[in-house]
This record gives C-alpha cells, sequence and structure tokens, in this order.
C-alpha cells in the first residue's frame, strides 16, 4: 500500500489495462501533497508573522492617535481651525484618521444634539459633516461600533442611541428563543 497516497496500487489498471499510468498519477499526487504541506506550512508562518507585526502596530499607533486627538484638541483651544487634510495641501481627507475618528465624532455629534438618535440619522449626520465612515455599508459599520462601544447604548426604540452616561432606559435583551416566538 502506498501510504502517501493513501490508496494500494498492487494489480491496478485503467479500463484499458494502464497500471504505470495509475503509478505514475500516484506518484505524482504523493508529489502534489508534499508541495501542499510544505505552502501551508509557510502560509501559516507568514500569517503568524503578519499577525505578531499588526499587533506592535496597533499597541503603538493608538497612543500615536490619541496624542494627535489631545493636540489637536489644544489647538483648537487657541482658536486654531483644522484643515481639510493632514499635509496642508489640495488632497483630500485621510481616509485612516477619519476611519478611527468616526465613533469618536459620534460620540460627540450624540452630546451637542443632547437626545438619543436612530443610527441612520446619525450616519446621515456624520456624513453631511464629512465625517468618513468605512465599509460597504457605512451605516452598518457605525451601528456594529456603537453597539460594541461602552460610550453608547440602545434605547427602547429599535436602532436608536442614546450615550450611556445620559438617564435612559436601556433597552432589554431578549433571548434568542424569545426573538424566534415572536416571529
Amino acid at each position: 500500500m502506498d501510504e502517501s497516497a493513501g490508496m494500494h496500487t498492487e494489480n491496478q489498471t485503467g479500463p484499458d489495462g494502464g497500471g504505470e499510468i495509475v503509478e505514475v498519477l500516484l506518484k505524482k499526487r504523493a508529489q502534489l501533497l508534499t508541495e501542499l504541506r510544505q505552502h501551508d506550512t509557510s502560509m501559516a508562518k507568514l500569517q503568524k508573522e503578519y499577525s505578531a507585526r499588526l499587533n506592535q502596530i496597533r499597541e503603538t499607533h493608538r497612543p500615536v492617535r490619541d496624542a494627535l486627538q489631545h493636540v489637536e484638541a489644544l489647538l483648537q483651544l487657541e482658536g486654531w481651525e483644522k484643515p481639510e487634510s493632514l499635509d496642508g495641501g489640495g488632497a483630500a481627507k485621510s481616509a485612516t484618521l477619519d476611519a478611527i475618528l468616526y465613533i469618536d465624532a459620534a460620540y460627540k455629534l450624540l452630546e451637542n444634539v443632547g437626545q438619543p438618535l436612530h443610527y441612520r440619522t446619525i450616519y446621515g449626520k456624520l456624513k453631511e459633516q464629512g465625517v468618513y465612515v468605512p465599509g460597504k455599508d457605512g451605516a452598518a459599520t457605525l451601528l456594529v461600533k456603537m453597539s460594541r462601544d461602552g460610550r453608547f447604548k440602545r434605547i427602547r426604540k429599535r436602532g436608536t442611541y442614546a450615550l450611556s452616561f445620559w438617564r435612559m432606559s436601556a433597552a432589554k435583551s431578549r433571548s434568542r428563543a424569545s426573538r424566534k416566538r415572536a416571529r
């Protein structure tokens, strides 16, 4: 029995008695399986290295972003107006920076409005302000981010969010079984 191919090779022949063809094909199969295992090992190694490097960058990115926000806030207290682009030229806004800041912009928007808003309304107002929200459906992206951010809470009205420190009743979470029964 050929263990690498996992098939019995003795007396195997094709429909026209081509036992040699079967042997050649089984040998080729074994080679391809070996090559695939090597590729899998290489990909796993690269993925692990990439993941480690990405985590390093994320750890250093947040303090830099926070420092930038603090400096800009101090500059705004001094009367400075934030330019349209980070490079001072006519280039478009940095999508990366905006993507990081959109949840903070949603927080400030609710804070300024002073009342709960539906997530699509929040998204629309952010869009009007020129705030970039990433993803195929920006409103859905915003909804997911808000639902996971402790600064926001969903209130009784479906899809409506308030700031968590406001004294409002949060929506009650229903069990899966009760959601199925409601349908």
